[in-house]
């Protein structure tokens, strides 16, 4: 359920969008290079040619998906702090509650009482900087099969 925030929201907070590439992949495609380049070494009478070139085309294949596989990331600007993502989950008694905390900033105490529990129906998704000077919510209510919107993206900052 992964939801887009609005790119004007993240505009007006200084917040860019990085992706994020993992280095497996860089080393792969440099592999597949390789075992290429050998297979056009080996003589082409060899059994062991036509293995190599497979072998070639997979890990390219593998490195291509990874690389254009990015994960994006939040970053803050003028920090140049990453925005990590949490899902916590509260009891539908505590809704009021939880909102109060977010709208006021308490995000320690909301990441301290939030459970991991995916069975209790309200569902907070959470971006916040390991310094918590900023942070992205969105609170969610279950109805069934589904987790509905209760609130846009807000923002706060410190």
């Amino acid at each position: 359920m992964e939801t887009e925030i609005n790119k004007e929201l993240l505009a007006a907070n200084q917040i860019t969008i990085n992706k994020k590439v993992p280095a497996l992949s860089f080393v792969i495609l440099v592999a597949a290079v390789l075992v290429l380049a050998m297979s056009f070494c080996i003589n082409s009478e060899s059994s062991l040619k036509m293995p190599l070139i497979f072998l070639a085309i997979l890990l390219f294949a593998y490195g291509g998906g990874k690389f254009l596989s990015a994960r994006k990331t939040y970053v803050h600007s003028l920090s140049d702090e990453e925005l990590k993502k949490q899902v916590l989950y509260f009891d539908s008694k505590e809704k009021n509650n939880v909102m109060e905390m977010l709208r006021n900033g308490e995000i320690e105490k909301i990441i301290n009482t939030g459970s991991a529990n995916c069975d209790l129906p309200i569902m907070v998704e959470l971006y916040a900087t390991d310094s918590r000077n900023i942070a992205i919510y969105r609170v969610f209510a279950y109805v069934p099969y589904t987790f509905e919107p209760l609130t846009e993206y807000e923002i706060f900052k410190r």
